[in-house]
């Protein structure tokens, strides 16, 4: 399976949809390209390294420009450690 479509399985969850907005699949390019819950971050990577934001051209840009890398480096950072942090249902808390 190529990395752009590489699912993430929530295990947790016993789904590979999107936590963040429920999309059927959940993998690197719907979090870069399409997940409603990324868009604030995602107008900052369009401004930075343009409208391409496909795995290859992202990639492209970073080794490009070490100020492209420090603008998309923190995006997945954010990103990873969002997908791997334990959700918490705060009505189970009670």
């Amino acid at each position: 399976m190529a990395v752009s479509t590489q699912i993430l399985f929530d295990s947790r969850a016993g789904t590979a949809n999107c936590h963040h907005c429920g999309g059927e699949l959940d993998s690197a390019q719907h979090t870069l390209e399409e997940c409603p819950a990324w868009a604030s971050e995602r107008r900052v990577l369009v401004a930075k390294i343009g409208r391409d934001l496909s795995l290859p051209a992202v990639v492209r840009a970073m080794l490009a420009d070490a100020e492209n890398w420090r603008e998309v480096a923190p995006f997945c950072e954010t990103a990873l450690i969002s997908s791997i942090t334990p959700r918490v249902d705060p009505v189970k808390l009670y």
